[in-house]
């Protein structure tokens, strides 16, 4: 039986510290997203500004991923590296079925901001609210991933995940993404080169924003259908892990 047609509840004292996880992960996404966003510069209006909006529509969704991605494989990898076989196994199978589940369908937000930097606020905007949309996915997943977990005892797991709360390594994964979104973004709508990634621990998720890039920067200047959230952990964001 597949992990989407179980629904044999996770304990509740570990439900209680799922929960917990994922709002301490998300309160810190939406914090760090203030805090990078006012540092950004708007670029130069437009000429064509309905692309814009495609362009940003699309970075929207695809940090709205990115976060619940970071999300499940923040706990995913700690459980990996703590507790090695058959833990590790039966995590990824986890996975596996999780990303077969259909996600749900959410209306987007739009924002229509005005102001001194309306590309910007457009983007806060919309990705406020996004987050907030998408947090009960993330906890879902985590859900899924963990319940019934007999290769981790159930106090370690708490432990684990409690400890993950207090953490700011999926949060500021989380604003380099969104730093490195940006650049793209605003690359993109003035016809530079694409940014080159950067160095280090950080060179996967500058390969990320490159495809990303690639994605937006199509013949006729249309943007393509902006990833799903499903569709970037699909990717990799999840998957990729330990």
């Amino acid at each position: 039986m597949s992990l989407a047609a179980r629904h044999v509840p996770v304990p509740v004292p570990v439900a209680d510290e799922v929960g917990d996880y994922v709002r301490s992960a998300f309160e810190r996404f939406e914090r760090l997203l203030l805090a990078a966003t006012s540092s950004f510069t708007e670029p130069r209006s437009p000429r064509d500004a309905d692309r814009a909006l495609r362009h940003l529509e699309a970075l929207v969704e695809m940090l709205t991923g990115l976060a619940v991605g970071i999300t499940v494989s923040q706990v995913s990898t700690a459980l990996r590296r703590s507790f090695g076989e058959p833990a590790r196994t039966d995590l990824a199978q986890r996975l596996a079925a999780i990303l077969r589940t259909p996600p749900p369908v959410i209306p987007r937000v739009t924002a229509h901001v005005v102001g001194e930097r309306p590309l910007i606020g457009e983007l806060v905007g919309r990705l406020q609210p996004r987050l907030c949309q998408h947090a009960p996915a993330a906890a879902a997943m985590v859900h899924a991933l963990v319940e019934e977990l007999g290769t981790v005892p159930p106090s370690a797991l708490a432990m684990t995940l409690r400890l993950l709360g207090d953490d700011d390594a999926s949060a500021l994964a989380f604003a380099q993404h969104v730093q490195l979104g940006w650049q793209h973004y605003v690359a993109a709508l003035a016809g530079a080169p694409v940014p080159a990634p950067p160095a280090g621990g950080w060179r996967r998720c500058g390969e990320a924003w490159h495809a990303w890039s690639q994605r937006i920067r199509s013949p006729g200047g249309a943007a393509p259908r902006a990833l799903t959230q499903h569709e970037v952990v699909a990717e990799g964001f999840v998957l990729r892990i330990g």
